[in-house]
């Protein structure tokens, strides 16, 4: 870990509260939200209520939310989360809905495609399902169409016959969303290159899809149409263009009499204009016809379509007007244009709106795009009748959120309980450095303050603090204010007043960029900052009124390189600096005067070549110190330490700290050590099938004190990463960490102290003077009634046993039967999936958790349809 123990706060550290303080969030979150909503899809039902989705950063990764609307653009409800994973990137969303207003959601997550079926009140009628049959492939942008009784066909570009020469491929379902039989490829022709498909259906289990194909050397584009998964005919070419130009990302309507819409992006006249063709099942019925009715050489793009009463309306990215702006045209039955091009965002803005897609229905349409018009991208919505008349204004789609993404924060060491907190923050629209000053009891001493001092757009990230006896504090970070990456600082009095200005660290005058800063106070009131130079760990030394002793100087021995440093301080200003190289874990001695003690040495022991990153470093008193990193030698990443004497003497071997079993990943360690040797070290754990924070307690003498726990306390599927933690003199635990648990607002930076010997713990691990809880359930999923069996050492204490979904809401208490004091392994009892009122819960993932006195143990549960 990165923070200086203090002999000082032995004698005159006052003890903090004996339980420690629950999870709260500590950066703030009453601002408009500056995170990017992106690449809408909206389609709408015979009623005209329609449904937005779009991809959405407010959970920190990609996920896919959607909004509910009313024929007259009135939310329905609330944003709504429809991907399920919300550890992986979502991208690339796409809609279909039926005439009764049930939808299909269809997606990419990582290199799959995915789906998920909601009916026509929003409710999910499936998990998430993978579409694509494959592994181990590429698979990209989806579409998918979805018929009046329930069948419904995804397609997507797959790369299983060849990196280069990529297919369209598509799957058709069952009614009850079963697959009716596999995935089948829709062109006909192997070679080239076929990619952007899009699908619509007929009637009659009969659907066409369109892509662009490169067969004929150049991209054209091609249909094909299908009953179920059997087609009708062979592939044919829609544009009707001779010469060698280039055709791109196709759509299609639905079908109007027996006629389809297909519009795209062509350069037969040299430039981008969008063109398109009406089309029936032997191909098109009249000549390709261009959409825009501008005569200049600009910019047409990412066309979308839908059939309108009597007529069809197409809309697509257009920068006549010099910067990007959302068009639209008006066409009847016969694709005769009505009236001429028309802009559809309002405004004279000179920002960017793209990404549109139209839906229409017999009584109005609706256009989803993309806008920048108050800062970071945000979906909105215009709504127009039958005619091409607009119905109120552009919308927003999303719902009163707040907040913005706050990441990587850093917690110092505790001085007369008081400690302070630093993270990167978004919320000004580019990243700044906050702090946040707390006391014992967790109340904030003040507000977020911002710690960078510069006013313009330029990028602070990756901050690192430290604190003194005195409650001085200092916070590094990288900054970007110079045109390249430097490491500037900011001293802090205890009451939080900055001293003085922001300051450059780094000395070099060749502008390489300098990266992952780290810091520590000493005894006196000086800092030392290490930090990242292309190849090189270097490190700069400071007194304690913030003036440099000399200039930098390099720790790495010139044979091995380094990265990503840490670095702890003895009670007698000697240091240690801890590093990655690309063969191991590194470490150097200095004494206080900053004089190498011997050469770089080597930390892990193990001779393989798997990779190992991210060490942290912790003293005691003593000098003695621990070093943890993340390692692969067991091929998938553990949590490993190791522990030396004052004299840089390894005290036994390397130790894997993570205690659960092969098929996991433990990632970003940290680390502190008490003045009594005591010490903790913390990780991002993903055992529970989403990332938590997790540590582990050691006694002085680096025997383990109980068993890993969880340390943040929601149970939904929630991200928790970044973790950093301090311990004060008595071995109370300070973790501060980013979380996603407040959805509707970014990402959060969280806090939890807790005691070291009354901790937390979950899973069958037992504590020291504690007995096992256990808890087993069965079948899991289960579809009707799952089984629990539950173990507790004595009934002295309450017990209860309770069943949570997602949202952490309670869902049922279930009775516990008592059996001579105590329930045994074999004690079951059973939980229907119905709640309190004994009505039927949806399908999806529950949390079971068995809870006597301040110990509980919680279990996953998927409930099937």
């Amino acid at each position: 870990m990165k923070y200086m123990i203090y002999l000082f706060l032995l004698f005159f550290f006052p003890s903090l509260s004996l339980w420690g303080i629950d999870d709260f969030p500590v950066s703030e979150d009453d601002f408009a939200e500056t995170f990017s909503e992106q690449f809408p899809s909206v389609a709408s039902g015979l009623s005209g209520n329609f449904v937005v989705i779009w991809m959405d950063e407010r959970e920190g990764d990609n996920t896919i939310y959607g909004q509910r609307f009313t024929n007259g653009g009135v939310p329905i409800g609330v944003n709504f989360r429809i991907s399920q994973f919300s550890f992986d990137e979502n991208a690339a969303p796409a809609i279909s809905m039926n005439g009764e207003g049930r939808f299909v959601v269809t997606w990419v997550l990582g290199d799959d495609i995915y789906a998920r079926l909601f009916d026509e009140d929003g409710n999910p009628l499936s998990f998430a399902f993978k579409v694509n049959d494959n592994v181990g492939h590429k698979h990209a942008s989806p579409s998918g169409a979805l018929f009046d009784d329930g069948r419904f066909v995804i397609t997507w570009q797959d790369t299983r016959n060849g990196t280069w020469s990529p297919d369209i491929f598509a799957q058709f379902y069952n009614g009850d969303g079963t697959p009716y039989l596999s995935n089948f490829i829709v062109n006909d022709h192997t070679g080239g290159e076929q990619g952007f498909p899009a699908v619509t259906i007929l009637g009659y289990d009969i659907f066409t899809v369109t892509w662009m194909d490169s067969r004929n050397g150049n991209f054209d584009i091609y249909a094909q149409s299908f009953w179920w998964s059997y087609p009708i005919g062979s592939n044919m070419k829609v544009n009707d263009d001779v010469a060698d130009a280039e055709q791109y990302t196709p759509v299609i309507s639905k079908t109007q009499s027996i006629y389809r819409v297909i519009v795209w992006q062509d350069y037969r006249e040299g430039f981008p204009n969008i063109y398109g063709a009406r089309i029936e099942y032997t191909g098109p019925v009249e000549t390709n016809f261009r959409v825009n009715d501008d005569v200049d050489t600009v910019y047409h793009g990412n066309p979308s379509v839908s059939t309108i009463a009597n007529g069809y309306i197409v809309v697509w990215e257009d920068e006549r007007n010099g910067d990007l702006d959302i068009y639209a045209q008006i066409y009847d039955a016969a694709m005769n244009p009505i009236g001429s091009n028309f802009k559809v965002n309002t405004g004279s803005d000179t920002l960017s709106q793209s990404f549109p897609f139209v839906t229409g229905n017999s009584s109005n349409a609706v256009v989803a795009f993309q806008d920048e018009k108050i800062g970071e991208c945000d979906v909105y919505f215009q709504r127009y009748d039958s005619a091409g008349v607009s119905q109120g204004p552009n919308t927003i789609v999303t719902n009163n959120l707040f907040g913005a993404h706050q990441l990587f924060s850093s917690i110092s060491i505790p001085y007369n309980g008081e400690f302070v907190v630093t993270w990167q923050d978004l919320r000004k629209q580019n990243w700044d450095i906050f702090i946040q000053r707390l006391d014992s009891s967790g109340s904030l001493l003040g507000s977020n303050t911002l710690v960078n001092d510069d006013l313009l757009s330029n990028e602070q990230i990756i901050p690192s603090i430290a604190k003194d006896a005195s409650g001085n504090f200092v916070s590094v970070w990288m900054d970007s204010r110079e045109n390249n990456w430097d490491i500037y600082g900011e001293m802090f009095d205890a009451f939080g007043n900055p001293i003085g200005n922001n300051f450059r660290i780094n000395d070099d005058t060749l502008k390489n960029d300098q990266f992952f800063p780290d810091c520590e106070k000493n005894i006196n009131g000086g800092f030392i900052v290490t930090w990242n130079d292309l190849n090189n760990i270097l490190v700069r030394r400071y007194d304690n009124n913030g003036n440099p002793l000399g200039n930098s100087f390099k720790v790495n021995d010139d044979t091995i390189p380094g990265f990503c440093p840490s670095i702890a301080i003895s009670y007698n200003s000697s240091f240690i600096i801890s590093f990655t190289s690309d063969v191991g874990i590194y470490a150097n001695i200095f004494d206080s005067t900053g004089t190498p003690i011997g050469t770089s040495f080597r930390v892990d022991d193990d001779s393989s070549l798997a990779q190992r990153f991210s060490p942290q470093i912790g003293i005691d008193i003593s000098g003695n110190f621990i070093i943890a990193w993340e390692d692969l030698r067991n091929t998938e990443p553990d949590i490993y330490a190791q522990r030396f004497n004052n004299v840089g003497n390894p005290i036994e071997s390397n130790f894997k700290v993570n205690d659960n079993g092969w098929g996991t990943d433990q990632y970003l360690p940290s680390v502190s050590v008490s003045l009594q040797g005591k010490f903790v070290i913390a990780w991002m754990d993903d055992r529970d099938g989403d990332l938590n924070i997790y540590a582990q307690r050691y006694l002085a003498d680096g025997s383990s004190y109980g068993q890993n726990f969880k340390v943040n306390n929601d149970m939904g599927l929630c991200q928790q990463t970044d973790v950093d933690i301090s311990i004060d003199n008595e071995g109370k635990m300070f973790f501060s960490w980013t979380d996603t648990r407040k959805e509707i607002s970014g990402t959060d930076i969280f806090v939890k102290t807790i005691g070291f010997e009354t901790g937390i713990q979950t899973g069958n691990n037992p504590m020291p003077g504690n007995k096992i809880l256990s808890l087993e359930v069965y079948p899991n999923p289960f579809t009707t009634v799952v089984s629990v069996k539950c173990q507790v050492p004595s009934a002295k204490e309450n017990i209860s046993l309770n069943i949570y979904d997602l949202s952490g809401r309670l869902v049922k208490s279930v009775p516990l039967p008592l059996i001579t004091n105590h329930l045994s392994l074999g004690t079951a009892v059973f939980w229907d999936g119905r709640d309190e009122k004994n009505t039927l819960v949806s399908s999806g993932i529950y949390f079971v958790k068995l809870t006597q006195g301040n110990r509980s143990i919680t279990k996953k549960v998927v409930l099937l349809e």
